[in-house]
């Protein structure tokens, strides 16, 4: 069956139900299945609203890589009391300590290096966290920046990084421990871009 032609279309008029949709092209051509569909691509999920905590996990990791530079930070100041300073502060401390200068000053490098790498872990973790992946590191990460400064404060080496670690540590779990929170960690494991993953849950 041959159509008219028509002379303003190369090739003539198009066939019934028009041409068919063009694989990689955006909406109206070559929409993914279940696109515009309730629970679909470009659509909020069915069922009740979404909490507004998915859009607080980039502001969390944001914190976190915040949290972790003043840490690297302290640390670093450690490291350099232990280093360059150590010597001549610690000769002057009583006599009657058991511990000598020496040992002193490999208590404040060892844990200014422990800082150091919990700063580290935090950057790293916050990174990943941006793009809801690593929830797990996300979790180690908080938690052993609050052990690591309650230990300073036990030891006398107190940590300016006390009230905002404990504080994010709280945020941080009330975020991560959310159920919609998981599954959009689920779908950055998968590969998903954090753009994709807020469309998928808000709609826009």
């Amino acid at each position: 069956m041959s159509y008219p032609s028509d002379p303003n279309q190369p090739g003539g008029y198009p066939p019934p139900g028009g041409y068919p949709p063009q694989q990689g092209y955006p909406p109206p051509y070559g929409q993914p299945p279940g696109y515009n569909q309730p629970g679909g691509y470009g659509q909020p999920p069915m069922g009740p609203p979404r909490s507004g905590l998915i859009r607080q996990v980039p502001t969390l990791a944001i914190l976190n890589m915040v949290e972790g530079g003043m840490e690297i930070l302290v640390g670093l100041l450690l490291v350099f009391f232990g280093v360059f300073m150590g010597s001549v502060t610690f000769s002057n401390l009583d006599k009657s300590s058991d511990l000598s200068p020496q040992i002193l000053t490999a208590i404040y490098l060892g844990f200014g290096l422990l800082v150091v790498v919990i700063g580290g872990l935090r950057i790293y973790a916050g990174m990943k966290a941006k793009n809801y992946t690593g929830k797990t590191l996300m979790m180690v990460s908080l938690i052993a920046g609050v052990v690591t400064s309650l230990f300073g404060i036990i030891t006398g080496m107190a940590c300016i990084c006390v009230p905002t670690a404990i504080g994010l540590l709280v945020y941080g779990l009330i975020v991560l421990l959310n159920e919609d929170v998981k599954r959009a960690f689920e779908m950055g494991e998968q590969g998903y871009s954090a753009q994709d993953i807020q469309r998928n849950f808000y709609g826009y």
